[in-house]
């Protein structure tokens, strides 16, 4: 029996998420593991991303060539904001937030990104918010605190700087979708 060309790539695309799930949830062993070696928030977030970097371009040149490294103004723009705000910084917020408060609780606020984009959304995009999304919202930030807390509001023993850090990082990381809408915008018109 012959499978589809579309239908492997449906599973192909199932695949590609599963890897790229897989190593971004063994992230946090990696940043604890070279914490514990002595390396810094800073190294381990310049390590991951510079190291990113030969991969990707030989890709990009495999498929598209050196016209794959063409890009706008407003687009190079972009890319910088992104790059900076919600690679780079986000990667050391979300770094030294795993350090200070734990792999959970930093990754747990990191998910607070859906709450920090829609209200990006509202703002910068004038979205509406029906009601089924508000509630999901509401939902989001109940179950964050819940799982930071423990339920326990009244003696939280978590480091302020860990926890703003956390926050930070989950507004950088909701951050890149709206960056990511303006870049696109870019290439759609």
């Amino acid at each position: 029996m012959q499978v589809s060309i579309e239908k492997k790539r449906y599973l192909q695309g199932y695949f590609y998420v599963a890897i790229a799930g897989s190593l971004w949830g063994i992230g946090g062993f990696f940043v604890t593991k070279m914490s514990d070696l002595g390396a810094s928030s800073l190294m381990t977030a310049f390590a991951g991303h510079f190291l990113a970097l030969p991969p990707l371009l030989l890709y990009l040149l495999a498929r598209k060539g050196t016209n794959g490294l063409k890009i706008s103004k407003k687009g190079l723009l972009v890319s910088i904001l992104l790059g900076v705000l919600t690679k780079g910084i986000f990667k050391l917020s979300l770094d030294t937030s795993m350090i200070l408060v734990g792999v959970a609780t930093s990754t747990i606020l990191m998910y607070l990104a859906p709450v920090w984009t829609a209200i990006m959304a509202v703002i910068f995009f004038k979205e509406k918010l029906r009601g089924y999304q508000n509630f999901a919202l509401v939902l989001n930030l109940a179950g964050c605190a819940l799982m930071v807390t423990g339920g326990n509001f009244k003696e939280l023993n978590i480091s302020g700087l860990g926890l703003a850090l956390g926050l930070l990082a989950g507004f950088l990381y909701g951050l890149s979708t709206i960056l990511g809408k303006i870049g696109q915008a870019e290439t759609i018109q």
